[in-house]
């Protein structure tokens, strides 16, 4: 919850653990990745960066859950993008 204080008033609302830093980083890898890829697919290069983890890592993580996230291959066969199946 946030919470919001004003001079005769306290008001909460729900927030996504998602998207507070410091409890984002306590979420498992997956959620972190699937969090990443909200907007749209990105390169291994970007998630890593932004998750701050090594590229092995994230494609390990990125392959072990093929039944949530997709691999868009470019024209020349290797890897371009990661993104999230829908459902």
């Amino acid at each position: 919850f946030r919470f919001t204080f004003g001079k005769e008033s306290i008001g909460f609302s729900k927030i996504d653990v998602r998207d507070v830093a410091e409890l984002a980083g306590q979420l498992p890898l997956k959620e972190r990745i699937m969090s990443a890829l909200r907007n749209g697919a990105r390169p291994v290069e970007e998630i890593a960066g932004e998750l701050d983890t090594t590229e092995a890592t994230i494609r390990v993580t990125l392959n072990r859950h093929k039944d949530t996230f997709v691999n868009i291959v470019n024209l020349n066969g290797v890897d371009a993008k990661w993104g999230l199946k829908s459902r």
